[in-house]
């Protein structure tokens, strides 16, 4: 009987729709507590090397080839531990590798390596070429979840990644200083609690009465609350949108156009976005 071919994992676990950035260690920590050997015909080198570190580490390095790793793969070491370490050095190891900044770039502001970047972005955080899939990112990698309070950590990520490495020392700063008063009258004190309100607002509930109160308290609500049960006519150069509310209130019939606003998002609550 011809033996079975197995399938190479490389080859498919990456692309997997669940998959996460340190999928490859993740794939070695599984075969390890499974009492498993990683080969390198199915696996792969990387998960090969990633499952020795692991066993050895399961040991306390008292194995007889277990301290060879500390010659043969320092970084792969190194990144472990720094993946494990203090939350600040890595989050912003991860925030600018999403902002899309380079490994010698990233080597460069954090004061490693070169190699040590790019061994931990292959085995912890492998996402280099696939920065375009948003969802991707913001689900698997990042961790938000519809629905569910969102971390600072997370919004850091998510900030740096929309937003790009401008954004980094900002919230590392805020980070740090977080549990302290901010001063208004210094410009960082502004600036840390600018993105403190960020934070509270990321995490309001999503209930219609919470999102009404925060529409009729905003400025926006103030400008065009009074308009909003009038027709708004201009004149466009192609022909006007008209849109109709769907929720009873003094939204009755609204005639929009690219000049004055961009469009109306027909949710819980009428929500007018400008450009």
């Amino acid at each position: 009987m011809p033996r079975r071919k197995t399938r190479y994992f490389p080859s498919y676990g990456r692309e997997l729709p669940n998959a996460s950035p340190d999928w490859i260690w993740q794939r070695a920590v599984d075969l390890v507590k499974a009492g498993r050997y990683a080969t390198q015909q199915r696996d792969g080198p990387l998960v090969c090397r990633a499952a020795a570190l692991y066993r050895a580490n399961e040991r306390g390095f008292s194995g007889r080839d277990d301290r060879k790793l500390y010659t043969s793969d320092p970084d792969l070491i190194e990144a472990e531990s720094f993946e494990n370490g203090p939350t600040l050095p890595a989050l912003e190891l991860k925030m600018r590798l999403l902002a899309g900044q380079g490994p010698m770039t990233v080597a460069a502001n954090l004061g490693t390596t070169e190699s040590f970047v790019n061994t931990f972005a292959t085995f912890f955080f492998d996402l280099t070429d696939r920065l375009g899939a948003k969802t991707w990112v913001s689900r698997q990698v990042i961790g938000i979840q519809p629905g569910s309070p969102v971390s600072d950590e997370q919004l850091a990520l998510r900030d740096a990644y929309l937003r790009g490495p401008y954004r980094i020392e900002p919230w590392l700063d805020f980070l740090m200083h977080r549990f302290e008063e901010h001063d208004l009258t210094t410009a960082i004190g502004r600036q840390r609690e600018a993105i403190a309100l960020q934070v509270i607002a990321a995490n309001l509930p999503t209930d219609r009465e919470t999102q009404k109160c925060c529409l009729e308290r905003s400025q926006l609500w103030k400008k065009y609350a009074g308009k909003c049960s009038k027709r708004v006519r201009r004149a466009t150069k192609s022909k006007k949108t008209s849109l109709r509310c769907s929720k009873k209130s003094d939204f009755r019939r609204l005639r929009v156009t690219r000049g004055k606003f961009h469009r109306v998002v027909l949710t819980e609550r009428p929500t007018v976005i400008l450009l």
